[in-house]
C-alpha cells in the first residue's frame, strides 16, 4: 500500500460505481487498467501506478521544488489527488502525463502555500541523459554536476521543467504540452529558449577560466 494513502481510505469509503469512459484504450496506453481499477475503488491500481512512475515522478518534483522532503510530501499528495480523481481522466493525453499534470500543480501549489520563500532550484540526474540525443543532453554529459546543477537553477522556471521533462524523463513534445497544459508551439519555444541557454551556460563553465576545473 501506498505510504499514507492506507490512511485516508477507511472502510465505508465511496466508491466509484458509475461507468467511467478513457480516452485511451488499455492496449495502446497500459496504465489505463490500473487506473480504471483506481477509479473503481481498487488500491491495487494505485500500487500499480505508483510503483510505476513514483521514483520519477519524485526525480521531476524534487527539479521543481529543490528540497527533496517537500517533494515526498508533494508526491503523497499526488497519490491522494489521483486516488480521488481517478474517475476524472476522460483521455487526450497518456495516464502518465496526467499524473505528471497533477505532480507538477499539487508542487506549484505547495510552493506558494508552504514555502513562499523557497529557492526556485532545480536538480538533474546525469546518468539519467542520454548523451545520443541532442546538444543540451552532451553538454550535461560533459559537465560536471555542480556545473549542471547550477546551469539549472539558473534557468527560468517555465524553462527548467520543461527541460526536465524533456531531457531527463524523455517526454515527447506533445506529452509535455499535456503536463504543462499549454500549446504544443509553447513548449516548442520554451524548450528551444532553456536548450539554448543551458547549452551557452555549460560550454562558458568548461571553457578556460570558467567555473569547470579541467586537468
Amino acid at each position: 500500500m501506498v505510504p499514507g494513502i492506507v490512511l485516508a481510505f477507511r472502510a465505508g469509503a465511496a466508491r466509484v460505481e458509475a461507468a467511467v469512459t478513457f480516452g485511451a484504450e488499455p492496449d495502446t496506453d497500459p496504465d489505463v487498467p490500473a487506473l480504471r481499477a483506481l477509479a473503481r475503488g481498487d488500491m491495487g491500481g494505485l500500487q500499480i501506478l505508483a510503483d510505476r512512475h513514483g521514483p520519477r515522478l519524485l526525480s521531476f518534483l524534487t527539479g521543481l521544488t529543490g528540497d527533496r522532503q517537500l517533494a515526498e510530501e508533494v508526491l503523497q499528495d499526488t497519490w491522494v489527488a489521483l486516488w480521488r480523481g481517478a474517475a476524472g481522466f476522460v483521455g487526450g493525453s497518456t495516464v502518465r502525463t496526467w499524473i505528471y499534470g497533477i505532480g507538477r500543480r499539487r508542487a506549484r501549489d505547495t510552493l506558494r502555500r508552504r514555502r513562499p520563500d523557497l529557492p526556485d532550484d532545480g536538480t538533474v540526474t546525469l546518468n539519467a541523459v542520454d548523451p545520443a540525443a541532442g546538444p543540451e543532453r552532451l553538454a550535461m554529459v560533459r559537465a560536471d554536476v555542480d556545473a549542471v546543477a547550477a546551469a539549472m537553477s539558473a534557468l527560468r522556471p517555465l524553462h527548467r521543467e520543461v527541460l526536465l521533462l524533456a531531457c531527463v524523463h524523455e517526454m515527447t513534445t506533445p506529452q509535455i504540452a499535456a503536463v504543462l497544459d499549454v500549446p504544443v508551439g509553447t513548449v516548442k519555444s520554451r524548450l528551444s529558449n532553456a536548450r539554448a541557454t543551458l547549452v551557452t551556460a555549460l560550454s562558458h563553465a568548461q571553457a578556460p577560466g570558467g567555473g569547470t576545473d579541467e586537468h
